[in-house]
């Protein structure tokens, strides 16, 4: 997602032409290289077996979903109709032109409207063939809703994706958590440890936990991260949740129940580049109550690259190795910041 806000970035920054398109059935368009038969599927329609009793198969022509050769099959049939570039395997660069695609999905920005459609027009009767749909201008792009607005600026949010983490939570089924006093204005505040000796989960039969820790992880990856700290903390303690644990989710889905709607509004500032901002939290995760625990004085890294004055990036995780000071919790942090 790094790359899609810098490409919106700068197609605002610059008053770029932009489309968003969708490759129809996508793997099936691509060939295959090697041979590969697989048996009938029921209800066809033909007879499985031969008047001699040897079973007939299919010999597949095309790319399917579900091999594992699929996904490889379908980039290397992209590749013949684009170049793509070693900064991003999934971006492709000319002169006045940037595509960007994630398996089916493509946006398309250039200096130029013709040379969009232009581009469009090659897919489909080159000799690749593409068989594709124009959606028109960028709104959504991989469960992201993206908002434009008069004054230039514009909004990423993520409604729908919020909508099934509190379905999953089971938050939206009773109207008491809206109000004031269940609903929370902060995901928490708390430091979470292992908890090896406590309470086990309460709604262990009512929902996966390592379910509501991924769709919350895409959503502080993309369009929230005002709870990233919170998810990842939650995310260390997938393998045996404690209610402790349980309950974080929940302060969490109970946050995103006041602001379901909101997400980050991006207003770009054509006066500042690229900013980085990085923090370390020496030991932050010390307690008494576990003080022999090695992971509890791993210190915390927190950055933020900032593109006209956008965030683009940003991270919160715990270092790799224990520092033995504040100074070198901070430089272990910047270290792993410029790296990105």
């Amino acid at each position: 997602m790094l790359t899609v806000r810098l490409l919106l970035l700068i197609c605002k920054i610059h008053k770029l032409h932009s489309k968003s398109i969708d490759f129809v059935l996508a793997f099936p368009q691509a060939d295959l290289e090697e041979e590969i038969w697989m048996e009938i599927p029921l209800g066809v329609g033909v007879d499985v077996e031969s008047d001699d009793g040897e079973e007939y198969l299919l010999k597949l022509k095309k790319n399917l979903y579900g091999l594992k050769q699929g996904s490889h099959n379908w980039f290397k049939h992209l590749k013949e109709g684009l170049t793509d570039r070693e900064i991003d395997p999934c971006l492709y660069l000319k002169e006045g032109l940037a595509v960007l695609t994630y398996v089916d999905d493509c946006i398309l920005i250039s200096t130029s409207m013709q040379t969009i459609d232009e581009l469009i027009t090659s897919l489909e009767k080159g000799k690749e063939k593409f068989i594709l749909t124009d959606e028109g201008d960028i709104d959504k792009f991989l469960g992201i809703e993206i908002q434009h607005f008069e004054n230039g600026s514009f909004e990423i949010s993520q409604p729908h994706l919020i909508n099934r983490i509190l379905q999953v939570l089971q938050l939206d089924k009773n109207n008491e958590w809206s109000t004031a006093t269940k609903s929370r204005e902060l995901p928490g505040t708390s430091i979470l440890s292992k908890e090896p000796k406590g309470k086990p989960r309460k709604y262990e039969d009512r929902w996966n936990y390592r379910t509501a820790v991924g769709m919350l992880t895409y959503l502080q990856g993309n369009s929230r991260p005002d709870i990233s700290v919170h998810v990842h903390q939650c995310a260390r303690f997938s393998i045996d949740p404690k209610r402790v644990h349980e309950t974080a989710i929940i302060n969490i889905g109970r946050y995103l129940l006041r602001s379901r709607e909101r997400g980050i509004i991006y207003n770009p500032d054509k006066t500042k580049g690229l900013e980085c901002y990085v923090d370390a939290d020496f030991a932050g995760g010390w307690q008494q109550a576990d003080a022999d625990s090695a992971e509890n004085v791993m210190s915390r890294t927190g950055y933020v690259l900032m593109y006209a004055g956008c965030p683009i990036h940003w991270v919160s995780k715990l270092q790799t190795e224990i520092a033995l000071s504040t100074a070198e919790s901070e430089y272990i942090a910047l270290s792993q910041s410029l790296r990105e």
